[in-house]
């Protein structure tokens, strides 16, 4: 199909490969956490099965020290992950033979990203840290049995045993995926401006989750200015940030390719569809919303 289309290919390959293997990560990490912190309730709760306030500040720092110790090697581990981002897009670019040049200024400015979003995700592992300590001065009160405050914890990280609540576990999934494509996207972003380009292919195939809005927009090139004007359009899961910057919104695996549009008029571009292999999913009500959301771009548009 071409170099162009080799090269989207390639990367939406890769890109997809990082994201699942750190969701992956992250899953397996909070489930090994979630065990560790069953364990040290077993081993401090007391055999008359009620605690005290003294075994419960015990307690407390034996939980905090392992969530602290686990939350920090998880961290360093998706930091790797901005690395990996990196090279992605790097090896894309390879492939065009387009020079893939950044200074210090830009560096600086991805180290900072890093910086912040490193924070940001120490932030929920503190969040588990005031939840547990609170379940357990609450247990000190009530004198729940240890099956029911164990019941509690692991709603905080998992939800496995409770359909009420989110549970933080979830937030930090979609955190992570979320800063690694705005990552991903401000690379792409400063690539356009290097390159001159001022056109942008949304790119990404079509699945069974995917919303109204991304099912309108992949597989078809807008400027930049008309992306900037979807920041006053409303629809289900947008972010709170810049189009150009968290594109179909939370936890959205759609991407802005900078492109001249002769490339994929030439290259002829075709977006895998979910809805090509399961029509019958294709309800009435989604067929719907997703002509709405063409009629904002085009002023029009059917399937």
């Amino acid at each position: 199909m071409g170099a162009i289309a080799d090269m989207f290919a390639d990367t939406e390959r890769k890109l997809n490969k990082l994201l699942d293997a750190n969701e992956a990560n992250i899953v397996k990490s909070l489930d090994k956490l979630e065990r560790k912190l069953i364990n040290a309730y077993q081993a401090g709760f007391p055999k008359n099965g009620r605690l005290n306030l003294p075994q419960a500040q015990k307690l407390q720092k034996q939980l905090i020290g392992i969530v602290q110790t686990d939350f920090g090697v998880l961290t360093k581990s998706i930091n790797k992950d901005y690395d990996k981002i990196f090279n992605i897009i790097e090896s894309g670019y390879g492939l065009l033979e387009v020079p893939f040049e950044f200074n210090i200024d830009d560096r600086t400015l991805l180290g900072a990203l890093k910086k912040t979003a490193s924070a940001q995700f120490k932030h929920f592992g503190a969040g588990i840290e005031n939840k547990l300590s609170q379940l357990l001065y609450d247990n000190v009160a009530t004198g729940e049995e240890l099956s029911e405050l164990i019941a509690e914890m692991a709603t905080i990280l998992t939800n496995k045993t409770s359909a009420t609540g989110r549970p933080l576990g979830a937030y930090a999934r979609v955190y992570a995926h979320d800063s690694l494509m705005n990552y991903y996207q401000r690379i792409q972003n400063k690539m356009a401006e290097k390159m001159g380009i001022k056109h942008f292919l949304w790119y990404g195939d079509i699945m069974g989750s995917s919303r109204p809005k991304c099912i309108a927009c992949a597989g078809r090139v807008f400027t930049e200015k008309e992306i900037n004007k979807m920041d006053k359009d409303k629809w289900k899961g947008k972010a709170p940030r810049p189009t150009m910057i968290a594109v179909g919104g939370y936890h959205c695996r759609h991407h802005l390719m900078p492109v001249k549009p002769e490339w994929v008029k030439a290259e002829g571009l075709d977006v895998q569809n979910y809805y090509d292999e399961h029509p019958e999913k294709y309800s009435p009500k989604l067929r719907k919303e997703v002509e709405a959301e063409r009629r904002k771009l085009h002023g029009g548009g059917k399937d």
